[in-house]
């Protein structure tokens, strides 16, 4: 019974957006419900938790990457790019400017 709350709780949550108090009140009033220990219900919203931040993390590397194909479909370079190609350029007019002065 513990086993299936969990996951009926897990899957229902939509744990990518859920805060730590958000969790502590959807646990506790489920744990009241359902007759569970404190101690379980809080090892379930510790669960909850962890599992939201995995998801954050990984839907921000998922948003990062496709933010990156768009910009490069678009034309635009990175901030790594711009910095290298600032440097040739300055490197480049240090030459013209050395030739110039000869």
């Amino acid at each position: 019974m513990k086993e299936l709350i969990k996951k009926g709780f897990l899957l229902g949550l939509g744990a990518a957006s859920l805060t730590k108090k958000q969790a502590e009140r959807a646990v506790k009033g489920i744990a009241r419900k359902a007759n569970i220990s404190r101690n379980d219900a809080e090892a379930i919203a510790r669960m909850v938790l962890t599992e939201a931040n995995k998801e954050r993390k990984r839907l921000l590397a998922v948003i990062k990457n496709e933010a990156k194909i768009t910009a490069r479909r678009m034309g635009y370079l990175s901030k790594k790019e711009a910095i290298l190609l600032k440097k040739k350029i300055a490197n480049l007019e240090k030459k013209i400017k050395s030739k110039v002065k000869k």
